[in-house]
This record gives C-alpha cells, sequence and structure tokens, in this order.
C-alpha cells in the first residue's frame, strides 16, 4: 500500500460513527444560540454589570429603580457617620485613659471635663493664652500640615494640661484627627519595664509615639533634678522623630524658662521643642487649693 492510500484510509470516517455535529459559523449564530437558550429557560433579564450597594438585583431580577439605590445611598451614608462618630468617641475615651477594666469614665478623670471654654481666665497673661489656643485650634488644619505643635511652660498647676487637653479634644471629636496622650514618668517606666522583660524594643517604643497626628508629652521632667543620660536620649529620640516627620508635638512641662529647660533636658530636645511651635508661657500662680483649711492660714 502507498503512503497515499495509508493517509487517504486514517481520515475516513469509522463505521458506524456519526460525523461530528457542526458548530455555528459565526458569532452571530452563537448569540442567537445563547437568546433561544434563554428563551427556552424563562430567562427575560440581563445581570447588571456590576452587582454593588448601588446596582443591587431584586429577588425577581429586577434592576434597583432610583429611589431604591437613593435610599440605599443615603442609608450607607448614616452608617458610616456613625461608625465615625463612634470611633472618635472612642479615641477620645482612650487618649483620657477612660478604656480597659479599671472602671474609669469620662467624668471621674481629672482631666475628662476639660475644654477651652472651661478655663476661667483672671489675668491679661490667661487671656492671652486661652485667645492663643483659639487660634490654633480654628487653624488647626494648617498648623498640622506645617507640623507646628505647642510648648505650653511654667509653675506647677497652671493650667498647661487643661489648656492642651481642651485643644485635642476638638481636635478628635470636631477633626477626628488621631492623638495620643504620654505622661512623661509613666513613660520612662514603660520603658524600663520593657529592658527588664525584653518583649518590646526601644525602636518599638518610640515608633508608636511617632504614629499619631498630634502627640501631646504632659511632664516629662521628673519633679526633682534633670532626666538621666537613657531618659533624655529617648525624649531626644521622640522628639526628633515627629520633628523629622512634621507632625505636631504639645509639650506641657514645668520649668521657669529656657535656662532651666536646657539643664534639665538637654539643649537639643528644648531648641527642637520650641522649633516651629506656638511658645506659650503660663506665668501666673497655681490654680491648685486646699478643699479646707485647719490651724493654718490661708494662702499657707
Amino acid at each position: 500500500m502507498s503512503i497515499d492510500n495509508v493517509k487517504s484510509s486514517s481520515q475516513a470516517p469509522v463505521s458506524g460513527t456519526p460525523p461530528p455535529a457542526s458548530a455555528p459559523s459565526d458569532a452571530a449564530e452563537i448569540e442567537a444560540t445563547i437568546a433561544r437558550r434563554r428563551s427556552d429557560l424563562g430567562i427575560t433579564e440581563r445581570f447588571p454589570a456590576k452587582v454593588g450597594p448601588l446596582t443591587r438585583v431584586l429577588p425577581n431580577l429586577r434592576p434597583a429603580t432610583e429611589d431604591e439605590i437613593a435610599r440605599e445611598a443615603k442609608a450607607e451614608s448614616e452608617r458610616r457617620r456613625r461608625e465615625e462618630a463612634d470611633r472618635r468617641v472612642e479615641s477620645w475615651r482612650r487618649f483620657i485613659g477612660a478604656t480597659g477594666d479599671r472602671g474609669a469614665t469620662e467624668e471621674s478623670l481629672r482631666y475628662g471635663r476639660c475644654t477651652l471654654s472651661n478655663f476661667i481666665a483672671h489675668t491679661q497673661s490667661q487671656v492671652n493664652a486661652i485667645e492663643a489656643c483659639r487660634e490654633y485650634l480654628a487653624t488647626i488644619d494648617d498648623r498640622l500640615a506645617g507640623g507646628e505643635g505647642i510648648l505650653f511652660y511654667g509653675p506647677s498647676g497652671t493650667g498647661k494640661d487643661h489648656l492642651a487637653i481642651g485643644i485635642l479634644r476638638e481636635a478628635i471629636g470636631k477633626h477626628g484627627f488621631t492623638c495620643e496622650r504620654v505622661n512623661g514618668s509613666d513613660w520612662f517606666g514603660e520603658i524600663r519595664d520593657a529592658i527588664d522583660t525584653d518583649k518590646v524594643s526601644e525602636r518599638q517604643l518610640v515608633e508608636r509615639l511617632c504614629r499619631p497626628q498630634f502627640l501631646l508629652i504632659s511632664d516629662p521632667l521628673p519633679p526633682i533634678g534633670a532626666l538621666t543620660q537613657h531618659q533624655a536620649t529617648m525624649l531626644y529620640r521622640v522628639v526628633e522623630a515627629r520633628y523629622y516627620r512634621q507632625r505636631p508635638t504639645i509639650v506641657t512641662v514645668n520649668i521657669g524658662g529656657r535656662d532651666e529647660a536646657e539643664k534639665r533636658m538637654g539643649v537639643a530636645t528644648w531648641d527642637r521643642l520650641k522649633g516651629g511651635s506656638w511658645v506659650i508661657a503660663c506665668d501666673w500662680d497655681s490654680f491648685r487649693r486646699p478643699a479646707r483649711y485647719v490651724n493654718a492660714p490661708e494662702g499657707k
């Protein structure tokens, strides 16, 4: 048998096997076939191109009407508004320490009710300070963009934390900014505990304070004396990192002025804290008074 005869016989259909059905010749015929099958199955509507909150399909496969879409969009907007409001409330509670299992409430905490409105100004210096705080808050978007913090300094008990927390209360509740507050003594204690347990690195402790848009450092200096070399280094690392990233840092510190600040916390740290910040001197007497005098002249 010749090679041509072998090729011819191999291509011949096997006896008893029906030839394959012919495929549709073109795209139009394919589309017509699909349309017939859909008609046979009773399918008369196509699904919309996108299925989501604004293009939902009802159980009977009817696309949502414009009114239904509008109602659902409004409901979705309201849901997001409530979620954001809840987030801000929780953020404020975290900020003042009214979370966790300690049972603390906003009303039970010393600074939980602090606002700029309830800061009582008796002297011109106090009036100037509260007006500066209100101006800072009124332009807080610009202050954030420029990395401008505030440095409150002066004797103990002059309301520095009251003013700072009054600003950040609105920064959280009205503007939704991320804010964190740390007390110097508590933070240095956290650093010491981290060293003892070796669970958290110093870098992680610093990085945590660099994340929020606004950071309040309350009383970074000890009541007496200067910072240790390690404490001064850690404080500088936080201040420098936020200064570099142009994130506003608000600090309240019990000092009389520049000379004392440079001596107790270091020249470089003080220089960065005041650089580009609003410096507010709270140079008046302490607001703190005894609840009652017994066997002591008033004011002693």
